[in-house]
């Protein structure tokens, strides 16, 4: 019995819809016909801005259009000029009783020296009974870097120099003057409508300054912790004018989203850099927070902290001692950068990198887990690799004056894979195959080492390639990893999780004269590594043949043009 009465009700309803769609569209012809056809225009068509100068723009509208008209600006670009030269700011409509609008345009000041760039505004009606006219605006913008060229402004179609009262070579037009009076009264009509209220006119632009909220992790000043799984948001409270964002969330693969406020969470254990660009009234700004995201089911018990590295889910602790020269023993801190299965130890300094650390699941190759390991240091210091499942602990070292050796230890940790055989492993420290010495030699040949990318240390002073090799032929090109510091840098060779290569360049003038290349391989596969002073052109490279990963190779006599002034 409900049945039919529901399909009257949707009837009548469709009925009232098209009744009111029919009122609604004799209201807007009637508004039409009531109103007459305006045209919008330019005050002027041609402008000269001088960069780091403001003026104003003025749209007028040949009569009072009774109603609110619309309009958009399209700009064309030429000489060069870019959308990051200039902002444009303004409402795009006029009010009912208004007959003009103005905008803001301020040139971009950059230390560019870009003559000759200039831009085209042309009008585009938005609303019904609108016309355009078919004069554009044109501005003209002078660098005021460098030696000033000529342009050949009189070449601009429509062009013809400044206009009336610009000053000589650019800069701020002058006052506008006053607007025209109204007109006087028409025929008599009907009552105009109240208007409606102009808003405010927009700030200025500002450059912005970034900055966001997190809600969903436990922060303090240094870190932010949370674990895989969970929902974090994270809220842009940037400050200054916002035209373009940018979220980094510290993974490889996937859009960046743009959002005011967006919503992450992590697959995967490990330290993690967020960031947000945002960019402005020709200006960008990056804000950034470390996060630590542990396991949300743990394996072990590890408990991570300012000098306990957790590995694998939190199944394997690593802390780190080292001996002061002065014969101190001193705790090795954690950076905040790792993986799941990588992870790195300073001392003496957070940003000086010292050792590379690595438990890798072997299972699958001879039943057990492996511990990789290298430094990039002659200190003496002493590392252990604890599975807090069954406290079994290995210990790793090098001596005090000596290039720390590398470690591929794939005997570690037996018994720890369910149901996977185990199968013989060379014990570690064997001498039956030495490890290969490094090579390092200046290179002065035209060819060399062609890397997916390079990594630049020293604010980009100096540009580190490598290359890798197998000891079955096979070869390839490392890839930096995402964390480095001003001297110091991590290569990837298979996985981006699985950190191969840590390298520093370091500034050693003040000591010998010499900037000075460290470098430490936690794999056995054969190396080439090409580091260029970028600023002088000299090359030194470094080689190891596939085997046995080399000792930590510490070349303190590189370089000895750089330190010059």
């Amino acid at each position: 019995m409900n049945a039919p009465l529901r399909r009257h009700q949707v009837g009548s309803a469709v009925v009232r819809l098209l009744v009111t769609a029919l009122a609604l569209g004799a209201s807007a012809d009637a508004s039409l016909a009531q109103h007459p056809e305006v045209e919008i225009s330019w005050k002027r068509s041609d402008a000269i801005s001088l960069e780091g100068y403001r003026f104003l723009v003025w749209v007028l509208v040949d009569q009072q259009p009774g109603r609110r008209v619309s309009f958009r600006v399209d700009v064309t670009h030429h000489g060069g000029a870019t959308v990051d030269d200039y902002s444009l700011f303004g409402f795009r409509h006029v009010g009912p009783t208004r007959r003009e609008q103005v905008f803001y345009w301020d040139a971009t000041e950059d230390d560019l020296d870009d003559d000759c760039e200039w831009v085209e505004l042309r009008l585009v009606p938005e609303s019904p009974g609108v016309t355009a006219s078919d004069q554009p605006f044109r501005i003209r913008i002078v660098d005021d870097d460098g030696a000033a060229i000529d342009c050949g402004w009189g070449d601009i179609p429509g062009g013809g120099g400044a206009p009336p009262g610009a000053p000589p070579g650019g800069g701020p037009l002058p006052p506008e003057p006053e607007s025209e009076p109204e007109p006087g009264p028409g025929p008599e009509r009907e009552p105009e409508p109240e208007p409606e209220p102009e808003p405010e006119p927009l700030p200025p632009p500002e450059p912005p300054t970034a900055a966001f909220t997190v809600t969903g992790a436990t922060c303090d000043a240094e870190l932010c912790r949370v674990v895989t799984g969970a929902d974090v948001t994270f809220t842009d409270t940037s400050a200054g004018t916002v035209a373009r964002r940018s979220w980094d969330f510290d993974v490889t693969g996937g859009r960046a989203p743009s959002g005011a406020t967006v919503r992450y969470a992590w697959s995967s254990p490990g330290f993690y850099e967020v960031s947000l660009n945002v960019a402005g009234a020709g200006a960008e700004s990056t804000a950034s927070r470390v996060f630590l995201v542990e396991a949300a089911d743990p394996v072990g018990t590890c408990e991570p902290g300012p000098y306990t590295l957790c590995l694998r889910e939190s199944r394997y602790q690593v802390r780190a001692t080292w001996t002061h020269p002065d014969g101190e023993v001193l705790a090795g801190g954690v950076v905040h950068a790792g993986t799941n299965d990588s992870g790195l130890l300073y001392f003496p300094s957070r940003e000086n990198w010292e050792v590379l650390v690595k438990v890798l699941d072997g299972c699958s190759f001879n039943g057990r887990d492996w511990v990789f390991l290298a430094s990039a240091t002659t200190l003496e210091y002493e590392v252990t690799v604890t599975d807090t499942t069954n406290g079994e602990t290995w210990e790793y070292g090098n001596e005090p004056g000596t290039s720390s050796p590398a470690a591929t230890d794939t005997t570690a940790f037996p018994g720890n894979c369910d149901g996977e055989p185990e199968a013989a492993s060379p014990e570690p420290g064997t001498t039956a195959n030495r490890p290969p010495p490094w090579t390092a030699v200046e290179d002065t040949s035209e060819g060399g080492v062609v890397a997916a990318s390079p990594l630049l240390l020293q604010e980009g002073r100096f540009e580190v390639r490598m290359e890798w090799s197998t000891a079955e032929g096979l070869e390839g090109a490392a890839r930096p990893a995402r964390p480095d510091t001003v001297d110091s840098g991590l290569f990837w060779f298979f996985e981006p999780d699985n950190w191969e290569v840590l390298i520093k360049v370091l500034d050693g003038c003040w000591f010998n004269g010499h900037y000075w290349v460290y470098a430490a391989s936690a794999t056995d596969v054969g190396l080439d590594i090409a580091v260029t002073d970028m600023m002088t052109g000299d090359v030194r490279r470094y080689t190891k043949s596939p085997g046995l990963p080399a000792p930590a190779l510490t070349d303190a006599a590189a370089f000895p043009n750089s330190c010059r002034p």
